[in-house]
């Protein structure tokens, strides 16, 4: 645990300690199960905190004015049917499940997850009028399925790329 979230654990510990003397019960000593069930009661849980949100600015500062006066602007611009979004997106079809569900003594053993993945792009413009076809990226050359139909892959209704990790890149943008 990060030492502020000890801090704030010990600190209840220590309050629970002080509010059992004003109740007049001596000797009390809080638990780590009573603050564990105070805090499950209360919807509280212990989180691992990531960064350093002092040194990070506020965003919130920083985007609005470019917002504003920047991207307001440019998007005016143009109409909503010539301003497009593409989102990418990776699905690993191999990846198995992170938690699961096992009796107390059946012994439950973790695999080493696959990195095996497609790689989506969706483009679409502002008003949805025009949608351009999704974009695959995987690292087969060749697709084996389809083979089944007699269809080659200029055919597929949508375009195809390949590379060793199956990343876009800015050679397929």
């Amino acid at each position: 645990m990060h030492n502020e979230h000890v801090t704030r654990f010990l600190s209840l510990y220590f309050h629970f300690s002080r509010f059992a003397v004003h109740l007049g019960i001596p000797n009390y000593e809080a638990s780590s199960g009573f603050v564990s069930r105070f805090f499950s009661q209360h919807n509280a849980k212990l989180f691992i905190a990531s960064g350093d949100a002092d040194e990070c600015p506020d965003v919130e500062s920083i985007i609005q004015p470019w917002w504003d006066e920047v991207l307001r602007l440019a998007l005016l611009q143009y109409r909503p049917q010539d301003i497009f979004n593409c989102d990418e997106m990776s699905f690993f079809y191999q990846m198995m499940p992170w938690r699961t569900y096992a009796f107390r003594r059946e012994k439950v053993q973790g695999i080493k997850p696959s990195k095996k993945r497609v790689t989506l792009m969706l483009t679409a413009n502002m008003d949805g009028t025009e949608k351009l076809p999704c974009v695959i990226i995987r690292t087969a050359k060749q697709l084996m399925c389809l083979r089944q139909y007699n269809m080659e892959i200029s055919e597929m209704p949508c375009w195809y790329y390949h590379n060793d990790k199956a990343w876009m890149t800015a050679k397929i943008l």
